[in-house]
Order: C-alpha cells, then sequence, then structure tokens
C-alpha cells in the first residue's frame, strides 16, 4: 500500500512507513472520509511528541563500579573523637597526693610573748627604782618622785628598748633552746641600759647642754644605780620570758615532726598503692 492511496491522515511528527517512492510522482492530498470528518479515530494510538525533561537524580548511580573502602579503626580516648578523625590521647590520671605541712614558726606568739615580758620588765623596773628613791629621797617626796619618773623619758625609753631588744631576739632565735635566750639576754641589758642613759638625756633636754656638759652627764650616769637595775632586769627579764618562749618552741618543734613523720608516711602508702590509688579527673 502505498502513501498516495492511504485515506488515512498521519498524525503530525509521527513518520511514514519506509517505502520506496518514486521520485516523479506527485503527492494528491489526502481524502477526507466521511468517518474521519465526523468522528476521531480512538482505536488507533496517536504518539506524542516526546518532551525533554531534565533527569531525574534519585541516587548515586549504582551501575558504577565502587571502590571498596576499609572500615577505620575505632578511635580510642574521650568520646567524640572518631567525629574528628585525629589521634586524641587518653585521659591523664591524676594521682591523689598529700600536701606536705607548712612548718611553723614561734615568732608571731613569741612577739606577743615579748610584749607580754615588757609589761613584766616595766613592774619590776618600777619596783627597784621605787626601793632606790627610798635611801635617795625623802618619805614624804618618795611617792611623787615615783610618779614623776614613771611619767618621764628617764623610765619611758628604757622599756620601749628592752621591747624592741626582745621582739629581735625572738624573731632570730624563733623555736631556739632557752640557752639562746640566756645568751642573748646580754646584748638586750647593754641595749637597755644604753636606753637608760638617752631617755635621761631627753628628760634634761640633753640638746640644750654643751658637748662637755652632756659628756659629763652621761659620765655621771655611768654607774647611777638606776641604769645598772635596768640592764640586770632586762637580763633576768629576757631569761624568764626566753624560758617561756624556748618551751614554747619545743612544743612547736615537736609538732612539726610530727606533722612532718605523718607526710610521709602517707606519700609512702600513696607511692606503694600505685594504679589503684590513682583517681581519674
Amino acid at each position: 500500500m502505498s502513501i498516495e492511496n492511504d485515506p488515512t491522515p498521519q498524525p503530525h511528527g509521527v513518520a511514514a512507513p519506509s517505502e520506496p517512492v518514486e521520485p516523479n510522482a506527485v503527492p494528491v492530498p489526502p481524502v477526507a472520509s466521511e468517518r474521519t470528518v465526523a468522528e476521531p479515530v480512538a482505536s488507533e494510538p496517536v504518539a506524542s511528541e516526546p518532551v525533554a525533561s531534565e533527569p531525574e537524580v534519585v541516587g548515586p548511580d549504582v551501575s558504577e563500579a565502587v571502590e571498596p573502602q576499609t572500615p577505620a579503626a575505632p578511635q580510642t580516648g574521650l568520646p567524640g573523637a572518631e567525629i574528628s578523625g585525629a589521634p586524641v590521647a587518653a585521659a591523664p590520671v591524676y594521682r591523689a597526693v598529700p600536701t606536705p605541712p607548712k612548718r611553723a614558726g614561734n615568732r608571731g606568739i613569741g612577739t606577743l610573748i615579748a610584749l607580754v615580758g615588757t609589761v613584766l620588765f616595766a613592774a619590776v623596773y618600777a619596783g627597784v627604782a621605787s626601793v632606790i628613791f627610798a635611801f635617795t629621797v625623802s618619805l614624804t617626796g618618795w611617792i611623787s618622785t615615783l610618779l614623776r619618773f614613771m611619767a618621764s623619758a628617764a623610765f619611758i625609753t628604757p622599756v620601749v628598748f628592752f621591747a624592741v631588744g626582745l621582739i629581735v631576739l625572738v624573731l632570730i632565735a624563733n623555736r631556739a633552746r632557752w640557752w639562746v635566750y640566756v645568751l642573748g639576754g646580754f646584748p638586750v641589758a647593754v641595749f637597755v641600759y644604753a636606753g637608760t642613759i638617752v631617755g635621761a638625756l631627753i628628760t634634761v633636754q640633753g640638746w640644750t647642754l654643751t658637748l662637755n656638759d652632756q659628756i659629763a652627764f652621761i659620765g655621771s650616769l655611768v654607774m647611777d644605780p638606776l641604769p645598772l637595775a635596768a640592764g640586770i632586769v632586762a637580763r633576768e627579764a629576757t631569761i624568764w620570758v626566753g624560758a617561756w618562749l624556748s618551751f614554747r618552741g619545743r612544743r612547736v618543734t615537736a609538732r612539726n615532726a610530727a606533722a612532718k613523720a605523718d607526710y610521709e608516711r602517707a606519700l609512702a602508702e600513696a607511692a606503694a598503692a600505685g594504679p589503684a590509688a590513682a583517681q581519674a579527673w
């Protein structure tokens, strides 16, 4: 059947059957039949033009060859290390180590004891001065002379010198034995003896005197009973207050030794326990 004699119209876009066509034949338009005009032909399929659409991406092309991958070794250490992929060191383990004890000293409380000793020195020195005044002044003026003396620099200055000298000795000796305070009583006594002379110069306003008068006044005080009594009382007070200081120093030393022994024992126990005594942070 040739294309010229086929009355059925071909749909648009569908190629006709490949039959030989004469080169000189004139195409005759097809005659529409009553059937094609009255109603469409439903029995024959009508091909539609192909519509180009974008390919739908569903997933990776399974047809492509997939290289086998070796599963990574599990990371050890802290959680989340497998995310970064970097090697993470193991968490550090800390061992509970006892804190070394601090060595207690005797300087703080010793200074307070030295101040208490200063009050005792002042009381004893005032009593010795009252005895000296009883032999040098009349009985009616004895009380007034003693009160004026205790309110003057001749009495206050050696008391201050004693406090300074004893505190310095305490700071140097710290937890020393009693013999340190026995020997330290000599420099404290000399220091207080000098303070008595200085106090006497302040009392008589020695800066108003000439140099020769000052030298003569100091010479008269060298063997005076009051400066000598101040030096002797200062040495004795240092010895007896030093006994109190040395007693407390021995107790502090014993406590330090006990604390050190406890620390060394705890340190040895922690070292012997080994990893079992370790505590994770």
